[in-house]
């Protein structure tokens, strides 16, 4: 049993999807179900059900689950701890930013870096929520900004921001700019969601407990793909506005937030808790104050420390 087939199982396990857990990974769907399979005859018992929408869990596959994220968590450990024997303080800071957000943050970071740090460069890479998560806890960024999608608090990091859902469309299929909609109106829009995944499970479940069924028109990876559709009028999205914020004066796109019940999700920011050093601290100075600069502009809403 490799390390590496307990991470892709990890992956597997937040994708809900072998597909999009192999194609995030690079290798085939199939190659992924033999890493799975093989995981199953190891420990003797099936690991993954099928559903109608996709893959579950089974009760094994919830305790391997627990398995597989303590063993990377405490690999990754293991080799921080080692690394921190030399005590040489790494050159560069590796930070990592959801993926579409790169043109909207990492100009910023680059800039107040080299205004307020310049002894420290800095690498800003895009990368999905739940492999950026995975890869703090196995120290391979120094800070992550992602998104919280569960009730939790994290416990390497804090959410600083509440960012609400917009219905995104043109003309009357999204309605007038700025006016609020209510959920159960965005539900009889033609609506283009991205596939499987926890932005999607945010949508449905905030669907379903209001006792809809909406209209889903087609499913689409990004962002770019979606509001390339709405502007040629095939529907509407239902994104952030940090997704749009650079088109959205530029064009004739209309964003409205969803109410009753709106759909949220947190900004949250991981880091080391264990890391205490002036350099680190002043690091997480840096990207809070970045943060708080675009915050108003993207619609980002401060939250309370817990």
């Amino acid at each position: 049993m490799r390390l590496s087939e307990l991470q892709h199982f990890i992956d597997v396990a937040e994708y809900g999807s072998l597909t999009h857990a192999a194609e995030v990974r690079g290798m085939s769907q199939p190659g992924m179900s033999r890493i799975v399979r093989e995981l199953e005859k190891q420990v003797g018992s099936a690991l993954l059900r099928r559903t109608g929408r996709g893959i579950e869990l089974t009760a094994a596959g919830d305790l391997f689950l627990d398995f597989a994220r303590n063993t990377v968590t405490a690999y990754a450990q293991a080799r921080h701890d080692i690394a921190a024997l030399s005590l040489q303080r790494p050159a560069h800071l590796r930070i990592a930013i959801p993926i579409g957000t790169g043109g909207l943050l990492a100009p910023d970071l680059q800039r107040r870096f080299a205004l307020q740090l310049p002894q420290i460069a800095i690498d800003v890479f895009e990368e999905r929520t739940a492999r950026a998560t995975d890869a703090m806890l196995m120290r391979r960024y120094d800070a992550v900004l992602t998104y919280g999608y569960d009730e939790m608090p994290p416990t390497n990091g804090e959410d600083l921001y509440q960012e609400d859902l917009y219905l995104v469309g043109v003309g009357d299929l999204a309605g007038t700019d700025g006016e609020q909609v209510l959920l159960e109106e965005a539900a009889l829009r033609p609506l283009l969601l991205p596939p499987a995944g926890r932005y999607r499970a945010l949508i449905d479940q905030s669907f379903a407990g209001a006792g809809l069924r909406p209209e889903v028109a087609r499913e689409f990876e990004t962002s770019e793909a979606m509001l390339a559709y709405v502007m040629e009028r095939e529907g509407v999205a239902i994104l952030p506005f940090s997704d749009v914020v650079a088109s959205h004066d530029q064009s004739r796109l209309g964003t409205r937030a969803i109410v009753e019940p709106g759909i949220t999700r947190r900004v949250r920011l991981l880091f080391d808790p264990a890391q205490r050093s002036a350099t680190y601290q002043s690091m997480l100075q840096v990207v809070r104050a970045t943060l708080a600069d675009i915050a108003a502009r993207v619609r980002w809403r401060p939250l309370a420390p817990r």
